[in-house]
This record gives structure tokens, C-alpha cells and sequence, in this order.
């Protein structure tokens, strides 16, 4: 069998069943643990039990979750294809609107499901959304339950530790832990937080708070400073080159009040929908590319504000400067439009 991965509990390999369905199998030498690992373990295969049937998780082949004579434990479950860190770790911070968006909805579907169901993940990243299926019709999935908690009837779950990624980590996740406090308790929206650092580095190549722990010299280094800037609630670089609406996403979903993000639902609906996403200041852009941008709206705006105003449905950057050495011809025959206005595509010849 191929080894896919090895990791402190154990080696995950992959294998092919006699009906040709590829597995992925987990091996986990049980005297090689500790107990918190075997309470780990023992939590992903029924959060996957109880997530069973849905087509946005990782699905867990019942009956192969076995311990045999030399005292390992075998989970056995299907196979992907590769993590969304595979595929996209070279494309990060270069991805069109479109392709982002493409992936953004894929993973709140995701998140959605395992929310509606009372399921809390608690270390989303991109190396635990896999894709699955042919290539040619392939879903996301997200996978690694090991950390995950069903909510209780509050829709809350007390921890006692943190556990998770340093860098997709909430605050409300993080100080408690750093106050050395026990029993406090996190709801789905840690979650949505991390899901709005994988956007942030979907669009600038990095996750929102690693520019603090630059120049450490070891990865310990780094996890500290960088959970110390995500407790204190340390600014976050935005660039106005960036989709306004995308970076507002972002924001949202930053916020360090959990009750004041949005849920995965919400975002989902308006990833799907244009007309029920939030408005941010003038709106230039169009989904329709043949709506006008507006001369007496562009003098309104800012100079940060201009660049973003002219960028197309799909967010290709448009050169402001073309629109500031306009031709007087050009400039004439937006005076002159009653409308006050010149299409778009006009604008950018």
C-alpha cells in the first residue's frame, strides 16, 4: 500500500478494494498514542458516523473501523483525489474572481453541511478540503474530524485546551488558552472565522496575521507571535487592488465578536446569489458588464477607491490612468450624454 501520510499518531495509506473502490486507511499504532490521541481518534469516527450520507464529507466505509492483535487501529475511508494546498499552493494570491468563487462556494457548502447537522470542525485549512470523484465532475469534501465537537442544545461546545492551526485559528479559540482558562466554550462561528483566513489566502498569498512572525527563526516561533497577533486583534493589510466585495467577505468574517459574523449559510447564499450580497459604498460595478460606470460616481470616490471602480464583471484590472488621460474627444462625449455617463467597454478601449 502507498503511504499518502505520515503524522504523529500514525500513517495513512492508500489502497484498492477488491470492487476496485479506492480507500484511503488510516494505521495507528494504539501503544505509540497518548490517551487525548485515542479520544481523538475515537471522536472522528463518530462525528463521521454521524455525518454519514452527506455529499460535502469524507465518507467513513462502515464496518473497516477495526482494532486487530497487535493492538493498531484501522479506519478505512474513501479516497480523494488531493487537498485544495496541492492544487491551489501555486495559484494563491494569483486566482481570477471567478476561480476563487468557484472554490469559496465549494467550501461553504461544505461547512454548511456539517454546521446544519450540529457538527463544529475547528481546524479548517486548505490541506482538510479534499476533492473527490473524477475530475471531470469532482466535489470538495472536507475531512480530519479529530478536533471537531457536536454543539450542544445552546449551540455551543465547552473545550478545556486549543487545539487546531495556528494561522486559521479564531481569538475566542486562542486567548482562553493563552489565560490558561479551562472550559470555555466556542461556537460554529470559530469556524467561519477560519474560513476567512483560507479566502485571505486564496487572494494575497498568505493568511491574514503571518506577516507579524516574519524572520523567526523556527515554526514554534512563528505559531506563537502569530497567535498573539490574532489575540490582541491585530490589523489585517487589505489592498484596494483586491475584489471590494471579496475583501468585505474577509472582514465579515474576521470580525473578533463571533455573534457578529455572518453564518456559513448566509455566505453561501450570497456567493450563489449577487442580489443578496451586502452593498459597499457606491456600486460601479455591474454583474451585467454592459451597465455604465458613472462619471458623476467616479468623482465621488477616492483615488484607492477609483482603481477598484474600474475593474470588469470578472475583476480584471482596468488602468485608471487610461481614464485620467482620456481624450478630450472622450471627455467631451461623457459631458455631453445626458445620462452623464459612457459605457463600460467604451472606458476601457
Amino acid at each position: 500500500m502507498e503511504v499518502l501520510e505520515s503524522g504523529s499518531s500514525g500513517k495513512v495509506y492508500h489502497a484498492t478494494e477488491p470492487s476496485h473502490m479506492c480507500a484511503a486507511i488510516k494505521k495507528v499504532p494504539l501503544a505509540d498514542v497518548h490517551d487525548d490521541q485515542i479520544v481523538e481518534l475515537k471522536n472522528e469516527v463518530n462525528i463521521l458516523q454521524r455525518l454519514d450520507n452527506s455529499p460535502f464529507v469524507v465518507k467513513y466505509l462502515e464496518g473497516l473501523c477495526i482494532i486487530d492483535k497487535n493492538e493498531v487501529l484501522w479506519i478505512a475511508m474513501e479516497a480523494g483525489l488531493e487537498d485544495m494546498h496541492t492544487r491551489l499552493q501555486f495559484s494563491f494570491g494569483r486566482m481570477k474572481f471567478n476561480v476563487i468563487m468557484h472554490y469559496w462556494i465549494q467550501m461553504l457548502r461544505c461547512v454548511d453541511a456539517i454546521h446544519k447537522r450540529g457538527v463544529i470542525h475547528l481546524d479548517l485549512k486548505p490541506e482538510n478540503f479534499v476533492f473527490f470523484g473524477k475530475e471531470e465532475s469532482e466535489t470538495l469534501k472536507v475531512i480530519d474530524f479529530g478536533f471537531s465537537n457536536v454543539l450542544d442544545a445552546d449551540g455551543s461546545v465547552s473545550k478545556e485546551c486549543c487545539f487546531g492551526t495556528a494561522e486559521h485559528m479564531s481569538p475566542e479559540h486562542i486567548v482562553p488558552a493563552m489565560d490558561s482558562k479551562r472550559n470555555y466554550k466556542l461556537t460554529s462561528k470559530a469556524d467561519i472565522w477560519s474560513l476567512g483566513t483560507i479566502l485571505y489566502l486564496m487572494m494575497y498569498a498568505r493568511t491574514p496575521f503571518e506577516h507579524h512572525a516574519r524572520g523567526q527563526p523556527d515554526r514554534h516561533a512563528e505559531m506563537a507571535i502569530v497567535m498573539q497577533a490574532i489575540a490582541e486583534g491585530s490589523k489585517v493589510r487589505y489592498s484596494s487592488r483586491k475584489d471590494v466585495y471579496l475583501n468585505n467577505v474577509i472582514k465579515r468574517c474576521l470580525v473578533v465578536d463571533p455573534s457578529k459574523r455572518p453564518t456559513a449559510a448566509m455566505l453561501l447564499k450570497e456567493a450563489t446569489d449577487p442580489s443578496a450580497r451586502p452593498q459597499y459604498g457606491p456600486q460601479i460595478i455591474k454583474d451585467d458588464c454592459s451597465k455604465p460606470i458613472t462619471y458623476e460616481n467616479l468623482e465621488q470616490l477616492d483615488k484607492s477607491m477609483k482603481r477598484v471602480a474600474l475593474m470588469s464583471n470578472h475583476y480584471e484590472e482596468v488602468s485608471f490612468k487610461k481614464l485620467a488621460k482620456a481624450s478630450e474627444s472622450c471627455s467631451n462625449q461623457i459631458l455631453k450624454n445626458g445620462m452623464g455617463h459612457l459605457p463600460q467597454l467604451e472606458l476601457i478601449q
